[in-house]
Formats: structure tokens, sequence, C-alpha cells
């Protein structure tokens, strides 16, 4: 388990290099890939919580403010969604105002619109920028490795994958429905079935994934036949 724990933290940190030193490719596959692998409930620092997936769009954002403000700001106002986005933050600040809420309840809806809405803002400053078939090419083939751990997880009963990033880094529960630190020996239903999930917080979050994928793949092989190439 030490060498699961190792590698889990060597991936971590790669996704890290991705979006301070990579390309936009990089920096996209990689806030993609850290809402995948460590979304389960592990974090960095407990209080105040940093989880993975939090820690990667606010590296982006600082490296993109400091080092590239002025591309930032013209990115920012072409995002189609920046009004909507504005409205909802708004609505949150304006009705924990109205509930007479203290300081630390604005620094929890900062947070959690933070996490919740501006990381779309990543994703679509790096986008514009990628070739598609690129990027799908590279998630094409993530996701044919990643579908091969939930078949050993099935075959094993075991979700080592999960159990490797749970181990390397703290829980921010004690216990959650696979068990410790989100550990799982298969997730039963109703007694007669095992179910994977490989490193989503559930089944049917798993099952979304691939299904996502396989749409999205299978639009883009029907409208660019010859264009899909891997």
């Amino acid at each position: 388990m030490i060498i699961l724990s190792l590698f889990a933290y060597i991936l971590f940190f790669t996704l890290v290099a991705f979006i301070l030193k990579g390309t936009r490719d990089q920096q996209l596959f990689a806030l993609i890939l850290v809402n995948i692998l460590f979304y389960i409930n592990v974090a960095l620092i407990a209080k105040p919580e940093l989880t993975p997936f939090q820690l990667l769009p606010y590296l982006f954002f600082a490296k993109e403010i400091f080092l590239n403000f002025g591309e930032f700001k013209k990115s920012f106002l072409q995002f189609p969604a920046k009004f909507g986005l504005l409205t909802i933050f708004a609505a949150y600040f304006l009705t924990t105002y109205a509930n007479g809420r203290r300081g630390h309840d604005y620094y929890q809806v900062f947070r959690y619109c933070f996490d919740k809405y501006l990381p779309m803002v990543a994703v679509f400053i790096c986008a514009k920028e990628v070739e598609e078939q690129k990027m799908l090419r590279s998630l094409f083939l993530f996701m044919l490795i990643y579908s091969g751990f939930g078949v050993f997880e099935y075959l094993l009963n075991h979700n080592y994958i999960r159990e490797a990033i749970a181990t390397a880094f703290p829980s921010t529960k004690a216990l959650d429905m696979f068990g410790p630190a989100g550990i799982t020996h298969g997730l039963g239903a109703s007694g007669w079935r095992t179910r994977i999930s490989i490193t989503t917080k559930h089944p049917t979050a798993l099952g979304t994934l691939l299904s996502t994928m396989f749409l999205f793949t299978l639009a883009y092989y029907k409208n660019s036949k010859d264009d899909f190439q891997f």
C-alpha cells in the first residue's frame, strides 16, 4: 500500500505541475482528471478544508491573475455565462446579508461559490485554446484505462485505487458510505450485487461519467469520421 500511496502522490503532483508549468492542453487535462481521481473525501488540509480538486483551480487562477492578467481579463469577458455566474454570486451574498450572518458566513459563501462555479471559467479559458481532437483522444484513452480499473475492482471485489488515494491523503470524514476514509470492498445493494465506483463518489456517478464520455466520443465520431484517429 505504501507503493500505491506513493503513486497517488506522484499523480497528484504531476497534475499540479501541469497547472503551473503545462500547456493549455495539459492544464485542461489536469482540471478534468483532478475531479475524477481526487473527488472522494480526502483533503490536503483539514481546517480550513483544502481538497486536491479545490487546490488546482486556486493555483490556476493565481497564476493567470498574477502572471497573465491581461489575457485572463479578456478570456473572462468572453465567458458566455459570466452574467449568470455574477447573478448567482450576488444572490448568495444578498441572502447571507439578509439573514444577518457574520463575517465567517461570507467567507463560507465565497468558498462555496468559488469551488462550485469558477472552475467552469478555468475550463473555458483552457478549452478555447485546445485542439478538440487531441483532447478527445487523450480523454478517450484515459477512459479506456480507467474502465479497466473498474473491471479489476469487480473481479477482485476491492477498490485498490480508491484505497491508495484515501490512504495517501487524510480523510475529511471518519466514515462515509464506502467505509473508513472512503475505502470500499464493493458497494452492495439489496445484498445480491456488487457495484463499482473506482474513484467516483457513487456507482451512479461512475455510470454518468462513462456514459457522458461515450456519447461525447460517439457524437464526434459521427460528425468527423475522417478526423477520428487514435
